[in-house]
């Protein structure tokens, strides 16, 4: 009996799938190296490329205050079915008197907004991406991102950025 009502709990909320994806330009095996006092700003691009419908999503940086901060953290961003650029800029800034080998973790999590209110059922979808940022003797962050490289990558963003993933279901009655 239990398995027949979640199967039909699977079936009903399965016109409910939606999915988007963040990719940043850096990784667990390719941190962000800044020199001490370096300042550092560059997008994380998101993307809607599943679902036939327009998100609208909420940035929060989780990790990594010290040093991180979103340009507009108060915005919510519409991602339009089919967008693979739409950016949210990062700041990081290392400290003048930081420690080198100082390691940080940046981890920001995106949630998706609900459109409608009037549901009783509502399910909301989020991901968070984390990538390491290293304090180093030398910057090495004079290696560029730009939105461009994506769509001329024979691999797509997502599987070429492994980016940590975590997906909830929020169920409001």
């Amino acid at each position: 009996m239990k398995k027949i009502i979640f199967l039909i709990v699977i079936i009903a909320l399965s016109p409910l799938v939606s999915a988007f994806g963040a990719t940043a330009p850096y990784w667990k095996e390719k941190p962000l190296i800044l020199a001490q006092g370096e300042t550092k700003t560059f997008p994380i691009m998101l993307q809607n490329m599943v679902g036939e419908k327009d998100i609208t999503l909420k940035a929060e940086l989780i990790s990594g205050k010290e040093i991180a901060a979103l340009e507009d953290p108060d915005k919510s961003y519409l991602v339009s079915f089919g967008k693979k650029d739409v950016p949210i800029n990062l700041k990081i800034q290392i400290p003048e008197n930081d420690e080198i080998g100082k390691n940080y973790t940046i981890a920001i999590f995106f949630k998706q907004i609900s459109e409608s209110k009037e549901e009783m059922l509502q399910v909301s979808v989020g991901i968070s991406s984390s990538f390491p940022v290293i304090v180093g003797k030398n910057s090495q962050s004079k290696s560029t991102f730009s939105p461009n490289t994506l769509s001329n990558a024979s691999v797509p963003p997502s599987s070429a950025n492994p980016i940590k993933k975590i997906i909830f279901l929020l169920i409001i009655f």
